[in-house]
C-alpha cells in the first residue's frame, strides 16, 4: 500500500503532459510530485514497445545522473556519523586515484569532486560507454590520463569519474558496497523498497526498458545493469519511491518524523559550490531564465520564479530523467522517461508552474530554444554530425593503410579491420563505439555504430579523423573517446 494520499492533477495540466509525451514519442513515463502534504503520482504509456506492458507506480526507471544526488546524501550521512568530512582529500580514502596534476592528486577533496570543479575534461570510457564487465578500479586508474580544460577549482566541468571516486570513498569508510550503504541508510528508512541499482536492479520485478529514436521510430534498448558507473549513474527508481525521495529533500532530511540526515548536512548538498560560467551553461543545468546557475554537491542550483531551485537531469542509453525541488515552497517533481528527449525537463517546469499556481508558460519553446547554449560539451560539438553523409567510394587498397591496433590512455585498446570491403572499428572495452567507418573525405570518416542508440546519447554521429605523417597513419581522434595512437604503423601507399 502507498503511504501517500494521492491527489488528482488538474485535467488541463494532465492533457498538456500527454501532449508533450506524444510530441517527443515517449513510450512510457512517470510523474511524481509533492506539494506540501499533497502528492501526485501518475504513470503514462508502456515500459516496453515490444511487450506493450503498461508503466505502473512501481515501474523502476534508470534515473541516470540523478543518481549523483545519492552519492552526496551518502557522504552527508557519513558526515553525521563523524566518519568523514567533505573536505577530506580523496586520497585519504581512495589512495590509488591520481590526476594529471600531482598537486590536485594530493589536495582534491570529496567536495571538489562532488562539486565538479576539477577542471578536467569529460573524456574516454572513464566517463561513459564501458562494457558492464569493466571494473571501477580500472576506470579510476585511468583518471590520471584525463586532460584538463581549466586549472583546478577555477571552472565547472561536469564529470562521472569524480562521483564514482566519491562512491568508492563511501565504500571504504562504510565497509560495504555503495549500494548496500544507501539501501540501508537511505532507501529503507524512506520506504524506498522497490528501487535499486547496478546489477541488483536486474532483480527488480518491474523495470522500464530504454528506447532510442532510429528512423523516426522508437527501438527498444537492452537494459545494461552494470555496477561500473554506480555513484555517477545506474540507479533505478520507481515513481512511488520518487515521492519519498522528494519529500525527504523538501523536509530537509526528515521523513515520517524520523531524522534520516541532519538538516544542516543535507542543506550543504543543496548549497552552491561552483558558479557555472556563461560558456558552460546548458538547459539541463538549471532553469533557462535563471540569472545565475551553480553546481552544488550532486545537484545543480538555479532560481525559479524567485525561489531557489535544486535540480538534476539524467541522460543515459534509452532514458532521460529530471528531479526538480523548491525546498522553501515545499514542492518538488520527478519525471522519468524511457527514451531520450527533452520531455522530462519541459514537464518539470510545467509541473512547477502548476504546483506554485503560476500562469502556464510555453516551456516546450523555452527549453528547446535554439539560441540557448548547446547541451553538448563544447569540445564535442565540432566532431558530431546530425546525419551520415554520402560515402565516398574507396577500394580496399585505400582502406588497408588504416588497419591495425590502436590504444588510448582513457579508453584502452581498439582495432581497425577490413570486413566485406568496409573499415570496421572495434573498441575492445565498449560495445557502444564499435561499428563501420564511412569515408567522407581525406583521412576523414563517420562512425555508423552497431549500437543505434549511440547517436541519441551523443547527439550525433561521431566523426573519426586520422592523424598521419608523410609515411604512416599515426592514430585517430573520435569524440568522447579521445586520441588513439597506432601501436604498429602501416605504410601509406
Amino acid at each position: 500500500m502507498t503511504p501517500f494520499a494521492l491527489t488528482a492533477l488538474d485535467p488541463v495540466i494532465d492533457a498538456a503532459v500527454e501532449r508533450i509525451l506524444d510530441l517527443y514519442k515517449v513510450p512510457g513515463a512517470v510523474i511524481a510530485a509533492v506539494q506540501g502534504d499533497k502528492f501526485y503520482l501518475k504513470p503514462y504509456g508502456v515500459k516496453s514497445v515490444t511487450t506493450k506492458a503498461p508503466v505502473t507506480d512501481l515501474t523502476a526507471f534508470n534515473i541516470a545522473s540523478n543518481s549523483k544526488a545519492f552519492v552526496s546524501a551518502a557522504v552527508a550521512r557519513l558526515v553525521d556519523m563523524g566518519r568523514l568530512s567533505w573536505d577530506d582529500p580523496i586520497k585519504h580514502h581512495v589512495p590509488e586515484i591520481d590526476f594529471n596534476d600531482p598537486w590536485m592528486s594530493k589536495n582534491a577533496t570529496l567536495r571538489d569532486l562532488c562539486a565538479n570543479r576539477t577542471g578536467l575534461q569529460r573524456l574516454g570510457l572513464v566517463e561513459f560507454g564501458a562494457n558492464a564487465d569493466i571494473s571501477v578500479k580500472s576506470l579510476l586508474a585511468r583518471a590520471q590520463f584525463i586532460p584538463s580544460l581549466a586549472s583546478f577549482r577555477t571552472r565547472f566541468t561536469y564529470m562521472n569519474i569524480a562521483h564514482m571516486a566519491v562512491a568508492a570513498a563511501v565504500e571504504r569508510v562504510a565497509g560495504c558496497t555503495f549500494l548496500e550503504f544507501i539501501t540501508k541508510e537511505i532507501f529503507h528508512p524512506l520506504g524506498m523498497n522497490d528501487s535499486s541499482g547496478g546489477r541488483r536492479a536486474d532483480r527488480l520485478s518491474d523495470v522500464a526498458h530504454g528506447h532510442a529514436q532510429y528512423g523516426g521510430d522508437n527501438i527498444e534498448c537492452q537494459n545494461l545493469f552494470s555496477d561500473t558507473y554506480l555513484g555517477a549513474s545506474s540507479l533505478y527508481l520507481c515513481g512511488r519511491d520518487a515521492l519519498s525521495w522528494i519529500k525527504f529533500h523538501v523536509q530537509e532530511g526528515l521523513y515520517a518524523d524520523q531524522k534520516i540526515i541532519e538538516p544542516a548536512s543535507l542543506r550543504e548538498t543543496h548549497s552552491a559550490q561552483t558558479v557555472i560560467g556563461k560558456n558552460d551553461r546548458a538547459v539541463w543545468l538549471g532553469c533557462p531564465d535563471s540569472p545565475i546557475i551553480a553546481y552544488g554537491l550532486g545537484w545543480a542550483i538555479s532560481t525559479f520564479a524567485g525561489h531557489k531551485l535544486i535540480c538534476h537531469a539524467g541522460l543515459e542509453t534509452g532514458t532521460t530523467a529530471q528531479t526538480s525541488i523548491i525546498p522553501d515552497a515545499g514542492v518538488g517533481v520527478a519525471i522519468y522517461a524511457n527514451n531520450i528527449s527533452p520531455a522530462p525537463q519541459i514537464l518539470s517546469y510545467m509541473m512547477l508552474d502548476a504546483l506554485l499556481k503560476r500562469p502556464a508558460k510555453d516551456w516546450n519553446a523555452i527549453v528547446t530554444d535554439p539560441s540557448l547554449p548547446s547541451p553538448l560539451p563544447a569540445e564535442l560539438q565540432p566532431f558530431l554530425l546530425a546525419n551520415i553523409p554520402a560515402a565516398q567510394t574507396l577500394p580496399p587498397s585505400a582502406l588497408e593503410k588504416y588497419c591495425g591496433e590502436y590504444q588510448a590512455p582513457t579508453s584502452g585498446d581498439a582495432s581497425l579491420d577490413l570486413k566485406a570491403g568496409k573499415l570496421r572499428l572495434n573498441i575492445y572495452n565498449s560495445q557502444f563505439f564499435s561499428g563501420s567507418l564511412i569515408p567522407v573525405g581525406t583521412h576523414h570518416f563517420v562512425l555508423d555504430p552497431d549500437d543505434k542508440t549511440l547517436p541519441n546519447v551523443l547527439g550525433g554521429y561521431p566523426c573519426v579523423d586520422f592523424h598521419t605523417n608523410e609515411t604512416t597513419v599515426t592514430g585517430f581522434h573520435i569524440p568522447w573517446l579521445g586520441n588513439f595512437s597506432i601501436t604498429q604503423a602501416s605504410p601509406i601507399p
